[in-house]
């Protein structure tokens, strides 16, 4: 967990109602309130705005440090109200994830500028307060995605957002995963807990994951990334390890019985013991076959999943999910193997064919569609940037992603209840796969339709808002993902509906949304039900 329990920090652009959330949140907590901007005009006599014209930016900050530490230095429990530039300065963010669990508040710009009136009062965007507002959240959105929970607080009142930071603070939700000051997540499992580092060139960090004990290395690398392979190798022996590299093709054709035994071949033939570990550099076949492959090593050894795809970022290469495909379904054999790290290095990004990037924006959508609805607008504001790969984009939204995963994995790891909410889009998604040979469709793509199909049953059947949906297809069709390839045997997708892992008794079992952000499992569907749908997303 991030800090102590009793210590809960806001931090957010001005505007985000850092000030306001904090003073209802202390009042239905009764706890101690301290704002650091107040404790700043006390100490100085003078206003927020009157240091920054006596002693500049610099001379603010280093007041502003002295108030947070008073701020947390007092007895008992806290809430925080934090100046929107205090986590720029390093030792303030040290100092926030040491002693606090950190909330980002968070809205979109057109909010925060109406809330802020013209911005008289503040110092950073007096003249023009709108690019100002822009070139804060560019610099500050990376530094406030550390935290282990982000409201919006654009779409609810001041008691609303109260609602949620405390139901997270009395559910413990701050401590899963947590955040720190160098920005890294963490999968909560008890002794199978892990971190996830994002960002450009974190792969050069990977020895300080391996297993101590570990004196072998066997870097499994997708050939299409085989320069980040070979950073990887390198990284490993400069700390002293031995390290070999083994090359595949990445693909879902990879995914084989077959291969996944020729790989345990090959780890038995690097000699790797029980304490010896596997870096696995690749997207998210390449990730499950070798995930799988070493699971089923010496009955299981450890694992650094270094995920180069978007799609693989966000989703496969976190929570542990190893396996190969059977020739009666996607996924049929495999186990539940939870990596050492996992690291999602951006810098891979660069170099990913458009088509492939583009796949993985089904799920990123997938999160505030079923997961986390208050991931809505971060990933809608933020999409014409990632479709451009802004690198200040895909750090925010990367982590959030993860961080969501982390949040459901952490608390269902084996698929057992929640978990399964993820599977949301897969049901058609893997169907559509099998019936075109895994060929004509990459695992995105075919995730996208599947969406928009179990979308149009979620407003079917569960009442859904249309509007929700709407929401979805609009940002599935920005990101170049259409529906069903024309042409399709729909008899054909039902069957192979059948062959799902959900399927309980003969009847598939499907993932619906009641709203955004409310997924839930276990609906039996009529398959006429599905037909008619089908037939209507071949028709759109």
């Amino acid at each position: 967990m991030a800090g102590d329990a009793a210590r809960v920090a806001l931090v957010g652009l001005p505007g985000s109602g850092k000030s306001a959330v904090a003073q209802a949140l202390a009042r239905r907590l009764g706890w101690r309130l301290a704002d650091t901007d107040a404790i700043v005009e006390a100490a100085a006599g003078r206003t927020v705005a009157e240091v920054f014209a006596a002693e500049g930016e610099e001379g603010f900050r280093v007041r502003e440090l002295a108030a947070l530490r008073t701020a947390l230095g007092g007895e008992g429990a806290a809430v925080v109200a934090c100046g929107g530039g205090l986590p720029t300065r390093e030792a303030a963010r040290e100092l926030l994830w040491r002693s606090a669990l950190v909330v980002w508040l968070d809205a979109d710009d057109s909010v925060l500028l109406r809330r802020l009136r013209g911005a008289a009062d503040r110092p950073l965007l007096r003249d023009d307060p709108a690019p100002r507002l822009a070139e804060l959240r560019r610099a500050r959105s990376a530094l406030y995605a550390a935290a282990p929970l982000r409201v919006d607080t654009g779409d609810g009142d001041v008691e609303d957002v109260c609602d949620r930071v405390a139901d997270a603070v009395a559910g413990g939700r701050l401590g899963v995963p947590s955040g720190g000051p160098g920005g890294d997540l963490e999968v909560s499992l008890g002794e199978r807990s892990y971190r996830i580092a994002v960002g450009p060139g974190v792969v050069a960090g990977v020895a300080a994951h391996l297993p101590e004990g570990a004196t072998r290395v066997a870097v499994v690398a997708d050939r299409a990334v085989l320069g980040l392979g070979r950073r990887a190798l390198a990284a490993c022996r400069a700390s002293g390890r031995e390290a070999e590299l083994i090359t595949l093709r990445g693909g879902e054709q990879v995914k084989t019985w077959v291969n996944a035994g020729r790989l345990v071949e090959r780890l038995a033939g690097l000699r790797l013991g029980r304490g010896d570990c596997v870096v696995i550099v690749g997207g998210g076949t390449v990730g499950d076959l070798a995930g799988f492959a070493a699971a089923a090593y010496s009955r299981g050894i450890a694992y650094v999943a270094v995920p180069t795809t978007l799609l693989a970022m966000v989703d496969s290469g976190i929570g542990g999910k190893t396996g190969v495909n059977l020739s009666t379904g996607k996924n049929l054999a495999g186990a539940f193997w939870q990596p050492s790290a996992v690291l999602c290095d951006l810098d891979a990004l660069s170099t990913l064919p458009e088509r492939a990037y583009r796949a993985a924006f089904s799920e990123i959508v997938k999160y505030p569609m079923a997961v986390d609805g208050s991931l809505a607008a971060s990933v809608g504001s933020r999409l014409d940037a990632l479709l451009d790969r802004d690198l200040d984009a895909l750090t925010e939204v990367v982590r959030h992603c993860c961080r969501a995963k982390a949040e459901v994995v952490s608390a269902d790891e084996r698929e057992a209840g929640r978990r399964a909410v993820l599977n949301y889009g897969h049901t058609v998604g893997h169907a559509l796969e099998a019936v075109t040979g895994y060929e004509t469709m990459l695992h995105g793509e075919a995730v996208a339709a599947g969406m928009r199909v179990a979308g149009r049953l979620s407003v079917e059947l569960l009442g859904c808002p249309g509007d929700d949906l709407a929401w979805q297809d609009g940002l599935l069709e920005r990101a170049g993902l259409g529906g069903l390839p024309a042409g399709l045997d729909v008899d054909a997708v039902i069957a192979a509906t059948r062959g799902d892992k959900k399927a309980r008794g003969g009847t598939v079992r499907w993932v619906l949304v009641e709203r955004r952000g409310v997924a839930t499992p276990g609906h039996p569907v009529p398959e006429g039900a599905v037909r008619d749908t089908l037939h209507a997303e071949l028709a759109r």
